[in-house]
Protein backbone atom coordinates (compact mmCIF):
# COMPACT_ATOMS: atom_id res chain seq x y z
CA UNK A 1 0.00 0.00 0.00
CA UNK A 2 1.50 3.32 -1.06
CA UNK A 3 1.33 6.53 0.88
CA UNK A 4 -0.21 9.64 -0.67
CA UNK A 5 2.05 11.61 -2.97
CA UNK A 6 0.89 14.99 -1.69
CA UNK A 7 1.48 16.29 1.82
CA UNK A 8 -1.53 18.61 2.06
CA UNK A 9 -4.47 17.49 -0.10
CA UNK A 10 -6.82 20.30 -1.10
CA UNK A 11 -9.81 18.73 -2.84
CA UNK A 12 -12.47 16.24 -1.76
CA UNK A 13 -11.11 13.69 -4.25
CA UNK A 14 -7.77 13.87 -2.46
CA UNK A 15 -9.47 13.27 0.88
CA UNK A 16 -11.15 10.24 -0.64
CA UNK A 17 -7.76 8.98 -1.84
CA UNK A 18 -6.41 9.21 1.68
CA UNK A 19 -9.42 7.40 3.09
CA UNK A 20 -8.89 4.65 0.52
CA UNK A 21 -5.45 4.06 2.01
CA UNK A 22 -6.83 3.35 5.48
CA UNK A 23 -6.26 -0.30 6.46
CA UNK A 24 -9.39 -2.43 6.42
CA UNK A 25 -10.39 -5.26 8.74
CA UNK A 26 -9.84 -8.82 7.56
CA UNK A 27 -13.09 -10.21 6.17
CA UNK A 28 -12.87 -13.33 8.32
CA UNK A 29 -11.58 -12.33 11.76
CA UNK A 30 -12.33 -8.57 11.46
CA UNK A 31 -8.85 -7.56 12.69
CA UNK A 32 -6.48 -5.15 10.99
CA UNK A 33 -3.64 -6.96 9.25
CA UNK A 34 -0.65 -5.99 7.13
CA UNK A 35 -0.63 -2.47 8.52
CA UNK A 36 2.63 -0.73 7.67
CA UNK A 37 4.29 0.95 10.64
CA UNK A 38 3.29 4.61 10.72
CA UNK A 39 0.70 4.16 7.96
CA UNK A 40 -2.29 5.44 9.92
CA UNK A 41 -0.25 8.23 11.49
CA UNK A 42 0.81 9.47 8.04
CA UNK A 43 -2.75 9.53 6.77
CA UNK A 44 -4.06 11.24 9.88
CA UNK A 45 -1.27 13.80 9.72
CA UNK A 46 -2.27 14.78 6.21
CA UNK A 47 -5.93 14.95 7.18
CA UNK A 48 -5.06 17.12 10.17
CA UNK A 49 -3.12 19.45 7.91
CA UNK A 50 -6.27 19.90 5.86
CA UNK A 51 -8.09 21.59 8.72
CA UNK A 52 -11.81 22.27 8.48
CA UNK A 53 -11.97 21.28 4.81
CA UNK A 54 -10.75 17.77 5.55
CA UNK A 55 -13.11 17.28 8.49
CA UNK A 56 -16.18 18.41 6.55
CA UNK A 57 -15.14 16.31 3.57
CA UNK A 58 -14.93 13.22 5.75
CA UNK A 59 -18.37 13.90 7.21
CA UNK A 60 -19.70 14.33 3.68
CA UNK A 61 -18.39 10.84 2.87
CA UNK A 62 -20.28 9.17 5.71
CA UNK A 63 -23.11 6.88 4.60
CA UNK A 64 -26.21 5.82 6.49
CA UNK A 65 -26.09 2.02 7.01
CA UNK A 66 -29.64 1.88 5.68
CA UNK A 67 -28.20 2.60 2.25
CA UNK A 68 -26.66 -0.87 2.28
CA UNK A 69 -23.11 0.35 1.78
CA UNK A 70 -20.12 0.37 4.09
CA UNK A 71 -18.25 3.53 5.03
CA UNK A 72 -16.03 1.92 7.66
CA UNK A 73 -12.77 3.37 6.21
CA UNK A 74 -14.26 6.87 6.45
CA UNK A 75 -15.41 6.32 10.03
CA UNK A 76 -12.03 4.86 10.90
CA UNK A 77 -10.25 7.86 9.39
CA UNK A 78 -12.51 10.41 11.07
CA UNK A 79 -12.28 8.72 14.44
CA UNK A 80 -8.49 8.51 14.14
CA UNK A 81 -8.36 12.21 13.29
CA UNK A 82 -10.54 13.08 16.28
CA UNK A 83 -8.40 10.99 18.63
CA UNK A 84 -5.27 12.62 17.24
CA UNK A 85 -6.68 16.13 17.63
CA UNK A 86 -7.81 15.47 21.19
CA UNK A 87 -4.30 14.51 22.17
CA UNK A 88 -2.02 17.01 20.43
CA UNK A 89 -3.16 20.36 21.81
CA UNK A 90 -6.17 22.55 22.38
CA UNK A 91 -5.84 24.57 19.18
CA UNK A 92 -6.18 21.56 16.90
CA UNK A 93 -8.84 20.01 19.11
CA UNK A 94 -10.92 23.19 18.91
CA UNK A 95 -10.52 23.36 15.13
CA UNK A 96 -11.66 19.76 14.60
CA UNK A 97 -14.53 20.10 17.07
CA UNK A 98 -15.75 23.34 15.51
CA UNK A 99 -15.65 21.76 12.05
CA UNK A 100 -17.60 18.73 13.24
CA UNK A 101 -20.15 20.94 15.00
CA UNK A 102 -20.68 22.96 11.84
CA UNK A 103 -22.05 19.86 10.07
CA UNK A 104 -24.76 19.08 12.63
CA UNK A 105 -27.23 21.66 11.41
CA UNK A 106 -27.52 20.03 7.99
CA UNK A 107 -30.76 18.05 8.18
CA UNK A 108 -30.00 16.51 4.82
CA UNK A 109 -27.59 14.26 6.70
CA UNK A 110 -29.21 11.17 8.20
CA UNK A 111 -29.73 10.78 11.93
CA UNK A 112 -27.17 7.94 11.95
CA UNK A 113 -24.50 10.12 10.36
CA UNK A 114 -25.14 12.98 12.74
CA UNK A 115 -25.10 10.57 15.69
CA UNK A 116 -21.65 9.43 14.64
CA UNK A 117 -20.51 13.05 14.47
CA UNK A 118 -21.97 13.75 17.93
CA UNK A 119 -20.13 10.75 19.35
CA UNK A 120 -16.87 12.11 17.98
CA UNK A 121 -17.62 15.41 19.70
CA UNK A 122 -18.01 13.50 22.93
CA UNK A 123 -14.30 12.68 22.52
CA UNK A 124 -12.93 16.02 21.33
CA UNK A 125 -15.64 18.62 21.90
CA UNK A 126 -15.38 21.72 24.03
CA UNK A 127 -17.41 24.90 24.49
CA UNK A 128 -17.06 25.63 20.78
CA UNK A 129 -19.45 22.72 20.11
CA UNK A 130 -21.95 23.37 22.92
CA UNK A 131 -24.42 25.49 20.95
CA UNK A 132 -24.67 23.03 18.04
CA UNK A 133 -25.19 20.15 20.47
CA UNK A 134 -27.71 22.14 22.47
CA UNK A 135 -29.89 22.54 19.41
CA UNK A 136 -30.07 18.76 19.15
CA UNK A 137 -31.53 18.38 22.65
CA UNK A 138 -34.94 19.00 21.07
CA UNK A 139 -34.39 16.31 18.41
CA UNK A 140 -36.10 13.02 19.26
CA UNK A 141 -33.45 10.90 17.53
CA UNK A 142 -30.35 12.79 18.62
CA UNK A 143 -31.25 14.18 22.04
CA UNK A 144 -29.69 11.41 24.14
CA UNK A 145 -26.39 11.44 22.27
CA UNK A 146 -26.25 15.24 22.37
CA UNK A 147 -26.92 15.22 26.12
CA UNK A 148 -24.09 12.73 26.73
CA UNK A 149 -21.70 14.81 24.65
CA UNK A 150 -22.65 18.00 26.51
CA UNK A 151 -22.14 16.32 29.87
CA UNK A 152 -18.70 15.16 28.73
CA UNK A 153 -17.85 18.69 27.56
CA UNK A 154 -19.33 20.40 30.66
CA UNK A 155 -18.09 23.88 29.77
CA UNK A 156 -21.06 25.71 28.24
CA UNK A 157 -23.33 22.69 28.71
CA UNK A 158 -25.53 24.03 31.51
CA UNK A 159 -26.66 26.97 29.40
CA UNK A 160 -27.83 24.58 26.69
CA UNK A 161 -29.80 22.31 29.04
CA UNK A 162 -31.28 25.34 30.78
CA UNK A 163 -32.39 26.92 27.50
CA UNK A 164 -33.95 23.68 26.26
CA UNK A 165 -35.69 22.60 29.46
CA UNK A 166 -38.99 24.40 28.83
CA UNK A 167 -39.28 22.81 25.38
CA UNK A 168 -38.67 19.24 26.48
CA UNK A 169 -41.11 16.56 27.62
CA UNK A 170 -40.89 12.96 28.78
CA UNK A 171 -37.49 11.24 29.00
CA UNK A 172 -35.74 14.15 27.28
CA UNK A 173 -36.98 16.58 29.95
CA UNK A 174 -35.98 14.18 32.72
CA UNK A 175 -32.50 13.86 31.18
CA UNK A 176 -32.12 17.65 31.09
CA UNK A 177 -33.19 17.93 34.74
CA UNK A 178 -30.65 15.30 35.76
CA UNK A 179 -27.97 17.05 33.70
CA UNK A 180 -28.62 20.40 35.39
CA UNK A 181 -28.35 18.73 38.77
CA UNK A 182 -25.17 16.92 37.75
CA UNK A 183 -23.66 20.19 36.53
CA UNK A 184 -24.87 21.94 39.71
CA UNK A 185 -26.23 24.83 37.69
CA UNK A 186 -27.29 27.43 40.25
CA UNK A 187 -29.09 29.47 37.58
CA UNK A 188 -31.55 26.61 37.11
CA UNK A 189 -32.79 26.55 40.71
CA UNK A 190 -36.10 28.31 40.01
CA UNK A 191 -36.92 26.06 37.05
CA UNK A 192 -35.93 22.94 38.98
CA UNK A 193 -38.00 24.01 41.99
CA UNK A 194 -40.98 24.56 39.73
CA UNK A 195 -40.47 21.11 38.23
CA UNK A 196 -40.27 19.51 41.66
CA UNK A 197 -43.51 21.14 42.72
CA UNK A 198 -45.68 21.07 39.61
CA UNK A 199 -44.31 18.90 36.81
CA UNK A 200 -47.06 16.46 35.74
CA UNK A 201 -44.47 13.69 35.39
CA UNK A 202 -43.66 12.10 38.77
CA UNK A 203 -40.28 10.97 37.43
CA UNK A 204 -39.44 14.57 36.55
CA UNK A 205 -40.51 15.70 40.02
CA UNK A 206 -38.33 13.06 41.64
CA UNK A 207 -35.28 13.93 39.56
CA UNK A 208 -35.83 17.65 40.14
CA UNK A 209 -35.78 16.96 43.89
CA UNK A 210 -32.46 15.13 43.49
CA UNK A 211 -31.07 17.94 41.31
CA UNK A 212 -31.97 20.59 43.91
CA UNK A 213 -30.42 18.48 46.65
CA UNK A 214 -27.24 18.02 44.65
CA UNK A 215 -27.12 21.78 44.19
CA UNK A 216 -27.30 22.18 47.96
CA UNK A 217 -30.10 24.74 47.69
CA UNK A 218 -31.43 25.21 51.23
CA UNK A 219 -34.43 27.22 50.04
CA UNK A 220 -35.64 24.15 48.15
CA UNK A 221 -35.99 22.00 51.26
CA UNK A 222 -39.78 22.28 51.32
CA UNK A 223 -40.04 21.30 47.65
CA UNK A 224 -37.76 18.30 48.15
CA UNK A 225 -39.64 17.12 51.25
CA UNK A 226 -42.94 17.52 49.38
CA UNK A 227 -41.73 15.16 46.67
CA UNK A 228 -40.66 12.66 49.34
CA UNK A 229 -44.06 12.85 51.05
CA UNK A 230 -46.02 12.16 47.88
CA UNK A 231 -43.77 9.40 46.56
CA UNK A 232 -44.26 5.72 47.34
CA UNK A 233 -42.13 2.60 47.32
CA UNK A 234 -38.63 2.93 45.94
CA UNK A 235 -39.34 6.49 44.78
CA UNK A 236 -40.10 7.44 48.38
CA UNK A 237 -36.71 6.05 49.41
CA UNK A 238 -34.94 7.95 46.63
CA UNK A 239 -36.66 11.21 47.54
CA UNK A 240 -35.79 10.71 51.21
CA UNK A 241 -32.20 10.13 50.17
CA UNK A 242 -32.40 13.46 48.34
CA UNK A 243 -33.29 15.09 51.67
CA UNK A 244 -30.21 13.52 53.22
CA UNK A 245 -28.10 14.59 50.25
CA UNK A 246 -29.28 18.17 50.69
CA UNK A 247 -28.25 18.11 54.35
CA UNK A 248 -24.84 16.64 53.47
CA UNK A 249 -24.20 19.28 50.83
CA UNK A 250 -25.25 22.07 53.16
CA UNK A 251 -22.92 20.71 55.81
CA UNK A 252 -20.08 20.51 53.28
CA UNK A 253 -20.73 24.17 52.44
CA UNK A 254 -20.46 25.12 56.11
CA UNK A 255 -24.19 25.75 56.55
CA UNK A 256 -24.45 23.79 59.77
CA UNK A 257 -27.70 25.21 61.12
CA UNK A 258 -29.57 24.56 57.89
CA UNK A 259 -28.18 21.04 57.68
CA UNK A 260 -29.17 20.28 61.28
CA UNK A 261 -32.67 21.59 60.61
CA UNK A 262 -33.08 19.05 57.82
CA UNK A 263 -31.70 16.22 59.96
CA UNK A 264 -34.20 17.08 62.71
CA UNK A 265 -36.98 17.30 60.16
CA UNK A 266 -36.17 13.78 59.02
CA UNK A 267 -36.08 12.55 62.61
CA UNK A 268 -39.53 14.05 63.17
CA UNK A 269 -41.05 12.64 60.00
CA UNK A 270 -39.40 9.24 59.66
CA UNK A 271 -40.47 7.27 62.72
CA UNK A 272 -41.62 3.98 61.20
CA UNK A 273 -39.67 0.69 61.31
CA UNK A 274 -38.77 1.00 57.64
CA UNK A 275 -37.10 4.36 58.29
CA UNK A 276 -34.59 3.18 60.89
CA UNK A 277 -31.68 3.71 58.49
CA UNK A 278 -32.87 7.25 57.74
CA UNK A 279 -33.04 8.14 61.42
CA UNK A 280 -29.60 6.62 61.96
CA UNK A 281 -28.15 8.72 59.15
CA UNK A 282 -29.80 11.86 60.49
CA UNK A 283 -28.57 11.17 64.02
CA UNK A 284 -25.03 10.69 62.74
CA UNK A 285 -25.31 14.00 60.92
CA UNK A 286 -26.43 15.83 64.04
CA UNK A 287 -23.59 14.24 66.01
CA UNK A 288 -21.03 15.29 63.40
CA UNK A 289 -22.21 18.88 63.63
CA UNK A 290 -22.10 18.81 67.42
CA UNK A 291 -18.46 17.75 67.33
CA UNK A 292 -17.37 20.59 65.07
Amino acid sequence: MQSAEVSTPSTPSKWAQLVAQMPRPDKEDKTLKNVREGQIEEIVGQLAAGGREAVVALVDMLIDPAAGQSDSPVRHALHALVTHAAGVGDEQRRAVAAALASTLGDRERSADVRKFVVRQLLLCGGPEAALALGRLLRDDELSNDAAMALLAIRSGAAEQFRAALADLVGPQRVAAIVALGTLRDAESVDALREAARRDPDPVARLEAAWALANLGDAASADAIFAVAEEATGFDHSRATNACLLLAENLLADGKKEQAVAIYHRLLDKRKGPADAHVRAAAERGVERVAKT
